[in-house]
């Protein structure tokens, strides 16, 4: 699911409890279940779980919606793939078709059946960020704190932009740069993956413009100008920020 890998392109890889397959679908809902499996397993730009737990994560989408929210919005099965650039439920199906509460079912399946939510994201972001191993222990830390990962996941359910709201990307972003040390580092890192991924910059030219950008304008004034692009993509007013 593309950005099931949040806002900063996590990919998510971890042990887990298996969820049982005997989830009690009809064999429409299954078949959707299984499309979802396959969206989530190993799935290098957005969410990559293991064989278990991506159909553990599929049936609680399932269990929880049902087959006719998907049908109801002229989606198949087949809509749903890591190939195309929709492919979350709520990307799919449209904002405010699924509920705050049916998200956090899902969600609560997911923790306390699938997976770690922290310890997989902590995996991810200490690829993506080159954190070390002290980095990705305060990563997963701070997902667990004020429920971090799951208010990055539920605009996936809820929302047709999956952004996470203003204050969400915000704690994200600094929780990024305290656990890499500071100074922005796993931050210009990011930045400079995005430079160069087109193959217009080498590595060490795009990491060079990353810190001069962060040495310039400031990680706090970065983060500000995030949570500006965020709370418009949101229609949410930057008075409400105080």
């Amino acid at each position: 699911m593309r950005t099931w890998r949040l806002i900063l392109s996590f990919t998510m890889v971890g042990a887990v409890v298996a969820c049982s397959s005997e989830a009690g679908l009809s064999a429409e809902e299954q078949e959707f279940a299984d499309a979802w499996a396959a969206t989530l397993r190993d799935d290098e730009d957005g969410l990559s779980a293991g064989a278990d737990e991506a159909v553990c994560m599929g049936e609680a989408i399932m269990a929880e919606l049902g087959a006719p929210v998907f049908e109801d919005a002229d989606v198949t099965p087949d809509d749903i793939s890591r190939d195309e650039d929709s492919n979350s439920p709520g990307e799919l199906v449209g904002g405010g078709v699924i509920a705050d509460s049916q998200a956090n079912a899902i969600l609560d399946v997911w923790e306390d059946d699938c997976v770690d939510l922290a310890d997989l994201l902590s995996e991810s972001a200490a690829e993506d960020f080159s954190l070390d191993d002290e980095g990705q222990t305060c990563f997963a830390e701070g997902m667990e704190s004020d429920d971090l990962a799951r208010d990055l996941l539920l605009p996936s359910f809820t929302s047709s932009t999956d952004t996470p709201d203003a204050a969400t990307l915000s704690e994200l972003l600094e929780l990024v740069d305290s656990c890499g040390g500071g100074g922005g580092s796993a931050i210009v890192s990011s930045i400079a993956d995005g430079l160069s991924a087109d193959g217009s910059l080498t590595e060490e030219e795009a990491e060079c413009i990353a810190q001069a950008m962060v040495d310039a304008i400031g990680l706090e004034r970065l983060i500000a100008g995030a949570l500006v692009a965020a709370a418009g993509s949101c229609d949410v007013p930057i008075s409400a920020f105080g």
